[in-house]
């Protein structure tokens, strides 16, 4: 390990850093590493090699794949133009967004003189791949926030219900709903992703869709429920005044660009409740209550009144006075509307995937969807990030293992009955 030599170093298994080495000790095997604004004695096994990536043209031409050389690959791809990355059973979109006004809904050919990649034929392949091997198949858009990931998730899969008429119109309204309840305002993204949404769409063996299935972990409920500036979707509805008993909640924020914001939208919003997920109306009035008495809550931790959690205790039909006393320690509060808006998003997670439930006994194989949070490209991004939103042939099994098995576990521990991704 040569003086000054490049390399990737992660100080306690961190986050990894590409730098140099200062200094080598073989005795102790340790050396000193300098990046990033960090010099750190780093043991060995916690060194690899730099460089490695100055030629390569793709993801899986890495000779040694950790996060450190990975991650600068990707950032050369995204640079570089390549929209699609493909190995194995895994497909990639990088920063997909570009390309977005050729699929049109009701469009379901190539746009004249459009070359390859189209977003239709990946999940062609993908569908060809798995009838052919078995093999379920993972379709993964990542990109920075904004750059497209959720609208190509919803392209990739209006394609793969083309098919499915019905199951095609009641996913395409599940997944508006569950935008509604998990994306928010962002930074220059009106519909920034706030959590991660892994949709499962099962064939058997003709090739026929015989059902989908949606899984949604890593909630971002403290950037979705207790800023004002980034609050989710949901909370707009209760801006357009139909449901003035819910005590008249200020305004946030200037909603005139917002998405479901109208009145129009909160009709389709509570008509998808009711009549694609046969909520009761007072099922549907108590949701919204829930929203409304966050939002009392929040009020009052930002202001003291105590109207506001006199309202917050209707609204839950809760006696007002431990309400205002759990609500005294700022910290409580805000871990009671983290605990509300969980509750409420996970019954509707659970709701969505009784109505879109199919037939798992004649299941051959699934195409998996990702729709994930949008991610930063920089050297400070988590390998949890990385991993979330890219995969190869190498790591395809850390791939599975981080983005599929532990939403997986998660479900079943709440009822959700899913089929086990098969990776080997």
């Amino acid at each position: 390990m040569e003086p000054n030599a490049p390399c990737y170093f992660t100080p306690g298994g961190g986050v990894w850093i590409k730098g140099k080495v200062v200094e080598y000790d073989a005795i102790l095997g340790v050396a000193v590493c300098e990046g990033g604004g960090v010099v750190e004695e780093v043991a060995v096994g916690n060194i690899r090699p730099g460089g490695e990536t100055a030629d390569v043209e793709d993801l899986v031409d890495i000779p040694a794949p950790h996060e450190g050389n990975l991650h600068e690959a990707v950032e050369r791809s995204v640079q570089a133009g390549r929209e699609v990355i493909r190995d194995g059973r895994v497909t990639i979109f990088v920063n997909p967004g570009a390309h977005l006004d050729k699929y049109l809904p009701g469009n379901v050919v190539a746009a004249p003189g459009y070359t390859y990649p189209h977003l239709w034929e990946v999940p062609e392949r993908s569908v060809s791949d798995l009838q052919a091997t078995g093999l379920d198949q993972f379709i993964v858009p990542m990109g920075v926030s904004g750059s497209g990931v959720t609208e190509v998730a919803k392209i990739v899969l209006r394609y793969l219900l083309k098919d499915a008429k019905d199951t095609a119109r009641l996913t395409g309204n599940v997944g508006m709903l569950l935008e509604c309840f998990g994306n928010g305002r962002f930074e220059g993204n009106d519909n920034s992703s706030m959590f991660q949404r892994v949709t499962e769409v099962g064939y058997d063996a003709a090739g026929a869709v015989i059902s989908v299935k949606v899984a949604c972990s890593n909630l971002d409920v403290d950037m979705g429920v207790l800023t004002d500036e980034h609050a989710f979707h949901a909370f707009n509805l209760l801006q357009v005044g139909s449901y003035p008993d819910m005590f008249s909640l200020p305004r946030v924020g200037d909603l005139a660009h917002a998405p479901f914001s109208t009145a129009d939208e909160q009709v389709a919003i509570t008509n998808t409740l009711a009549t694609h997920l046969h909520f009761t109306e007072d099922t549907i009035h108590s949701i919204f209550s829930v929203l409304a008495a966050i939002q009392h809550i929040k009020l009052y931790l930002k202001t003291t009144q105590s109207e506001h959690t006199h309202h917050a205790a209707t609204l839950l039909s809760l006696q007002p006075e431990p309400l205002a006393a759990l609500c005294a320690d700022p910290v409580a509060g805000r871990n009671l509307c983290r605990e509300l808006y969980t509750r409420v998003f996970h019954v509707i997670v659970d709701r969505c995937n009784e109505v879109l439930r199919g037939s798992d006994g004649r299941r051959y194989g699934s195409v998996f969807v990702s729709d994930a949070s949008g991610c930063f490209r920089s050297s400070e991004a988590g390998w949890g990030e990385l991993v979330a939103n890219s995969g190869y042939e190498t790591l395809q099994r850390e791939f599975t293992h981080t983005m599929l098995d532990g939403p997986y576990e998660k479900c079943l521990w709440e009822g959700i009955q899913l089929a086990r991704p098969v990776y080997d």
